[in-house]
C-alpha cells in the first residue's frame, strides 16, 4: 500500500495517535527503570531491539523479497551503535540508579542537540537569539537538579548526567548520519537492519561487562518480564507504525510536538507509579527545560532549513522516535511537506 495516497483520517483515529505517541513513548521511560530491576540493562535492550528488529525484518523481507547487500549492512551497524549502544544503552544503564522521570528531563534536550549540530554539521543558519536563550535556560534548569547544594542528597549525580548528555548527542549524529548515509531502498528493511545491528551491539557490550556470568534467570521478576514484554511489542512494533503513518495524514510539525510532551508524561508516572519523587525543585526545572527546548526549535535561522533538515527532532528514548526518522524515505518526506 502506497501511504502516500492515504485518505484524510478520521478526527477520533488523528486524536488516538498522538495519545499513543505522547503516553506510550513518555511511559517507556518507567518501563526501563521496572525491567533494569531484575534484568541486566544492555543485555535486556539488545535482546528487545533483536526481537523487535527481526519480527520488522523478516516482515520487510516477506513485502519487498529483497535482501541487502554487506555495505548496507556496515552503514547500519554505525547507526546502531551512535543510536542503540550509546544512546539506548546509556539511559538502561542510568536508569539502575536515576528516577525515570529525571532521566526523560535530561533527554529533553535532544531537540536543542538537534538544531545546534544541524546549524555546525550542515550550515543550516546561525543560530539566534532563541537558540542561545534556549540553551541557558536549559542548562540552568539543569543544574537546580544537581546544584551544589543538591549533589549528595540528589538522586542525580554528574556522572548520570554527563553520560545522559553524551548519550543525546550520540544519538542526535546517528539520526543525522542516516539521512545521508548509503541504504537499501525499503526504509523498513534498513531500520530493522538498524535495530538488528543495534541489538547485537548491546548484547557483545553486555558480555563484556559481565552481565551474562552474572545473570540468575531465576531471580528476574515478573514486572521486568512484563515491561520488557512492553517495551519490545508496544514500544518498538505498535508505536513505530502509528508514528510513520502519522507522519504521511498529518503535519511533521505537530507530531514534534511529542519532544514536549514525553518529559512531562514521564515524570508524572514516575511520580503515580514508580512512587518516586514529585517535588518543586522537578517541577521547576521541568518547566524550565521545556520551554528552553520549545524556543530553541522555535528559532528561524537565518539560512532557509531544507526540507529535510526540518523532519520532526526525535526523542532519545524508545526506538520508534529515531528509528522511524529513518523509516521514511526522502520521496515520503516531500509528501508529508507538501501535506
Amino acid at each position: 500500500m502506497n501511504m502516500t495516497s492515504l485518505s484524510p483520517p478520521s478526527r477520533w483515529k488523528l486524536i488516538a495517535g498522538f495519545l499513543a505517541i505522547f503516553l506510550i513513548w513518555g511511559s517507556t521511560y518507567l518501563a526501563i527503570r521496572f525491567a533494569v530491576q531484575t534484568l541486566p540493562p544492555f543485555s535486556m535492550s539488545g535482546a528487545r531491539f533483536l526481537i523487535a528488529g527481526l519480527v520488522l525484518y523478516l516482515w520487510a523481507w516477506g513485502r519487498d523479497g529483497v535482501r541487502p547487500s554487506w555495505r548496507y549492512w556496515g552503514t547500519a551497524s554505525v547507526i546502531g551503535a551512535l543510536m542503540m549502544l550509546i544512546g539506548m544503552g546509556s539511559v538502561a544503564w542510568v536508569a539502575q540508579w536515576v528516577p525515570s522521570g529525571l532521566t526523560a528531563l535530561f533527554i529533553a534536550i535532544t531537540p536543542a542537540w538537534m538544531v545546534l549540530i544541524i546549524w555546525l554539521w550542515q550550515d543550516a543558519g546561525r543560530p539566534g537569539w532563541r537558540v542561545w536563550s534556549g540553551l541557558l535556560i536549559g542548562l540552568m534548569s539543569m543544574s537546580i537538579l544537581i546544584g551544589p547544594g543538591n549533589m549528595d542528597g540528589s538522586p542525580v549525580r554528574l556522572i548520570h548526567l554527563g553520560i545522559l548528555l553524551f548519550s543525546t548527542i550520540c544519538w542526535v549524529v546517528g539520526s543525522l548520519y542516516s539521512r545521508h548515509a548509503a541504504q537499501p531502498a525499503s526504509q523498513r528493511q534498513f531500520t530493522a537492519m538498524i535495530m538488528l545491528t543495534g541489538g547485537i551491539w548491546l548484547l557483545l557490550t553486555g558480555g563484556i561487562a559481565g552481565e551474562w556470568n552474572q545473570f540468575d534467570p531465576a531471580q528476574v521478576s515478573w514486572p521486568s518480564l512484563l515491561a520488557f514484554a512492553y517495551l519490545t511489542s508496544i514500544g518498538s512494533l505498535l508505536v513505530f507504525t502509528v508514528y510513520v503513518w502519522l507522519m504521511h495524514v498529518t503535519s511533521p510539525a505537530h507530531v514534534a510536538t511529542h519532544a514536549y510532551v514525553n518529559p512531562v508524561v514521564a515524570v508524572l508516572l514516575g511520580w503515580l507509579i514508580g512512587g518516586e519523587a514529585l517535588t518543586i525543585q522537578i517541577a521547576l526545572a521541568a518547566t524550565g527545560i521545556i520551554i528552553g527546548v520549545i524556543l530553541m526549535v522555535s528559532d528561524k535561522p537565518g539560512k532557509r532549513v531544507t526540507a529535510e533538515e526540518n523532519r520532526p527532532l526525535v526523542s532519545i528514548e524508545t526506538i520508534p522516535e529515531g528509528v522511524v526518522e529513518m523509516g521514511v524515505g526522502k520521496e515520503e518526506e516531500e509528501s508529508c511537506a507538501a501535506g
